[in-house]
């Protein structure tokens, strides 16, 4: 939970950081504009303003994964010990359950990110399955995505632990606000959240060794 914290920090801070950068540039814009008549402007002002207005935009644009960045952080770190169960799920392959310590990966078919990490999903599957790590993913199938369309999308990476469609609630109780997301759960409670690729090796191990 250290690191997440240490990251939301981070996060904050340079949300911060790129609030007053946008609102400087802003001002400047502004200004420019006000001493600088743009139907006026020469070859040398009419450049200045187009950069003023590119930096402007590119600060809003980092502002905002900044900010979706830090939503993310804080749900990650609000998920954790909260009670998680595979309620409103109709599974399309296998059934999932939380017997024993699971990892819960949540992913949609139409996902380009989720497509890259199904196969790594399959893996980490054959890695620590004899160990006593259960997997099972979960899709709320938006985008008017099919049944069939998941399924596809499962047989092409190999994927062959359970598989589902959730109403939401499993999404909602582990705080997941973006995906590919994953929840770690031991005991009926999220141990840790965070992006799928980013589970270590030893947060497993410390917990299968428990």
């Amino acid at each position: 939970m250290g690191s997440q914290d240490a990251n939301i920090r981070k996060c904050e801070l340079e949300t911060k950081a790129l609030v007053r950068t946008l609102k400087s540039l802003n001002t400047s814009n502004t200004k420019y504009r006000l001493s600088n008549h743009k139907a006026d402007l020469g070859s040398t002002e009419a450049n200045t303003l187009r950069k003023l207005e590119a930096q402007s935009k590119a600060a809003a644009d980092l502002l905002f994964r900044r900010k979706r960045d830090f939503q993310r952080l804080a749900g990650e770190v609000a998920a954790l010990g909260q009670p998680v169960a595979l309620d409103g799920v109709t599974w399309l392959q296998g059934e999932g359950r939380l017997d024993g310590p699971t990892l819960v990966v949540f992913f949609e078919a139409w996902c380009p990110h989720c497509r890259r990490a199904m196969p790594e999903l399959a893996e980490l599957d054959r890695t620590w399955s004899d160990d006593g790590l259960a997997i099972v993913a979960v899709t709320r199938g938006t985008r008017d995505t099919t049944d069939d369309q998941v399924m596809q999308l499962v047989h092409d990476s190999g994927v062959h632990l359970p598989v589902g469609r959730e109403d939401g609630r499993v999404a909602d109780a582990a705080k997941v606000s973006g995906i590919p997301a994953a929840a770690l759960v031991s005991g009926g409670r999220v141990v840790w959240r965070g992006h799928p690729g980013n589970l270590e090796d030893g947060t497993i191990r410390a917990l299968l060794a428990q």
